[in-house]
């Protein structure tokens, strides 16, 4: 991915995590960006309730045993809940970025989020989308005020 020089006037910013994002466009200029919000959205809470992760994992017959399907049996590995959730959120994202980036013409795309959502969000985004990616900034910015999000992008390039 190339370094971003400066930030297009229409961009727009996905700023998120596993758990919350913020979609911003860049209303500044191209070299002192304002960034406004346009939306933001949190992911389900299901995580913490899901009923399943009481449940111990299956166990299932050894398929290649002499004794068939009575003979000894392997335990199923545990599901990894939050790397479904995070993955799940990623589509909802991507499904929301196109639709905005389709409505308002955008000249570009700048997604700061941490390592492993960045890889989420590559992998939901349909190619048209990914294509626009400016740049992809591998922070956890969700936490800061809209003007320090600002600061960061910018001295991130």
């Amino acid at each position: 991915m190339p370094s971003l020089q400066r930030l297009p006037k229409s961009a727009t910013i996905i700023v998120c995590d596993a758990r919350k994002a913020l979609f911003l466009q860049n209303s500044g200029t191209a070299i002192h960006p304002s960034l406004k919000l346009l939306k933001t959205i949190e992911a389900d809470a299901t995580g913490e309730e899901r009923d399943l992760k009481g449940n111990p994992p299956g166990r299932r017959p050894d398929s290649h045993g002499a004794a068939g399907p009575r003979g000894p049996k392997s335990a199923m590995e545990q599901p990894d809940f939050a790397r479904l959730d995070e993955e799940a959120f990623a589509t909802k994202i991507a499904g929301e970025c196109a639709r905005l980036f389709a409505a308002d013409g955008s000249e570009g795309l700048v997604v700061a989020a941490p390592s492993r959502m960045l890889g989420a969000l590559r992998e939901a985004m349909v190619p048209k989308l990914r294509d626009s990616v400016l740049a992809e900034v591998p922070k956890t910015l969700t936490g800061q005020p809209i003007d320090k999000i600002a600061e960061h992008l910018v001295e991130a390039w």
